[in-house]
């Protein structure tokens, strides 16, 4: 899961090896947002992480809450989370 959490990417490479992960751990991949809370500087999104992995092939759901920082209009940091309310609790709000 390290993709989703505990790894930092940082720049257009950071980026490109993000996806380079993803590609390689999951065999299917989708992210479902429940709810998004617009805050200044910050966007929170949680929903739901579905995917299969591509060696094990073991289906996995899981809780999804992601961090959107902003600098101005442009997203300055992306943060992942498996628990929703450790997403709130990185962006200083609660439920």
């Amino acid at each position: 899961m390290g993709a989703i959490e505990g790894e930092i990417f940082r720049g257009g490479e950071g980026i490109a090896k993000y996806f380079e992960n993803l590609g390689s751990a999951w065999d299917k991949f989708h992210i479902l947002p429940d709810r998004f809370r617009d805050l200044p500087d910050l966007v929170i999104m949680l929903g739901r992480l579905e995917g299969r992995g591509k060696g094990s092939g073991v289906p996995v759901d899981a809780s999804l809450g992601m961090v959107f920082d902003f600098r101005s209009t442009t997203i300055s940091r992306i943060r992942g989370f498996l628990d929703h309310d450790e997403a709130l609790r990185a962006a200083g709000v609660s439920d």
